[in-house]
């Protein structure tokens, strides 16, 4: 039985709950000569010479949470060493880095800022200790902080209930919980059964759907010109429908980053993809892209802008094979190709019924 000395992210009691699967003892202690620094906002330990490090010791520890320890440091690259606490040996967790190469890290900043985010992604990497390694968490990292980012504001921002009965997370009981798929985007299944309406419960039944994060859409639009861009490109999910013209109308598009907003994600993409400087955003709103099977969010919003001498450019990340051509036209002709169906991406839809509804107003605000 071994003991464990926590000086960073882990003394944070909700994500301490989540990485070793139970509640465990812990007392606050300080280790000498190590000062905590931060390597890419994770914390770590460095020695240093009359430095001491605030945090927690653990009880004993059995050899499952031990196991769960190991491979959740592991996944941050954090070897594990011995060390003395006050002549009690522990073990700590810790990067190999230079004292001088590394910034000072602090616990509540940390959880203001991305505590909520990496509760959500320590969940789902403890999904993975029997099924991939360390350095599979750690090369995948940056999907599983989409989709944790993408599970916080969830939590922490929902619609209102005002027509709906208003059920919550406890109308829903999970009983059992699959993960068949993970990489860019990951697969979940669940047995569960829920809440009716007339108070009972359903059946067991068992559900899937793919977890993508939460992603933003921006039409540019030139009021004075009365012209939108769209954006062509190939796309993947028409193609496996069945679909040979996969290439697609769309406005610019993108995911958003952990701990970016979603105006900021609006913004970054419309420089990546489309090199447009946009003055204002009108959010059109949010809205999920089909509530069957897909946890997709979408953030939409019309991007007020100069579209002077514009159109037919080819962008794109050419790291990520992006191929982006850019057509910039009237409004009317946008709206025929709703009408015809030549437009089919549905925030494409969603934000010209948007525009058509408010076009008066953005072009009277435009002339003044």
């Amino acid at each position: 039985m071994e003991r464990a000395f926590f000086y960073g992210t882990l003394r944070d009691d909700d994500l301490r709950r989540i990485v070793l699967g139970a509640e465990v003892a812990v007392e606050p202690a300080t280790l000498d000569g190590f000062a905590v620094r931060a390597t890419a906002d994770v914390p770590t330990l460095v020695a240093k010479e009359g430095a001491s490090a605030d945090g927690l010791m653990t009880a004993s520890l059995g050899e499952e949470t031990l196991r769960r320890l190991e491979f959740y440091e592991a996944s941050f690259g954090h070897g594990r060493e011995p060390a003395l606490l006050g002549g009690i040996p522990v073990i700590i967790w810790r990067a190999d880095v230079e004292a001088s190469a590394v910034d000072p890290w602090r616990l509540d900043h940390w959880q203001e800022k991305w505590g909520s985010i990496l509760r959500e992604a320590a969940r789902e990497t403890m999904e993975y200790i029997s099924s991939r390694s360390p350095d599979w968490v750690a090369g995948h990292r940056p999907m599983i902080l989409q989709r944790a980012d993408s599970a916080a504001r969830a939590k922490a921002v929902q619609a209102p209930a005002e027509v709906r009965r208003g059920f919550d997370g406890a109308d829903v009981e999970v009983r059992a919980h699959r993960r068949p798929y993970a990489d860019y985007f990951t697969l979940v299944e669940q047995d569960l059964r829920f809440r009716r309406f007339d108070g009972s419960w359903s059946e067991t039944v068992t559900r899937s759907g793919l977890i993508a994060s939460d992603a933003v859409t921006v039409l540019p639009y030139d009021p004075r010109r009365d012209e939108v861009m769209l954006l062509e490109q190939y796309r993947y999910g028409p193609w496996l429908r069945g679909d040979e013209r996969a290439w697609t109308l769309e406005p610019v598009a993108g995911r958003i980053d952990p701990g970016e907003t979603p105006e900021a994600t609006a913004l970054r993409e419309t420089r990546e993809e489309a090199a447009l400087e946009i003055a204002r955003l009108e959010r059109v709103g949010g809205y999920y892209a089909s509530t069957g099977c897909l946890s997709e969010y979408v953030h939409s919003y019309v991007g007020i802008c100069d579209l002077a001498a514009r159109g037919g450019e080819v962008g794109g990340a050419m790291a990520e094979q992006e191929d982006i051509l850019s057509h910039v036209l009237p409004f009317a002709r946008l709206m025929e190709l709703v009408a015809s169906g030549e437009a089919e991406d549905a925030p494409l839809l969603v934000t010209a019924w948007w525009l058509q509804a408010h076009r008066a107003r953005l072009r009277d605000a435009a002339a003044a």
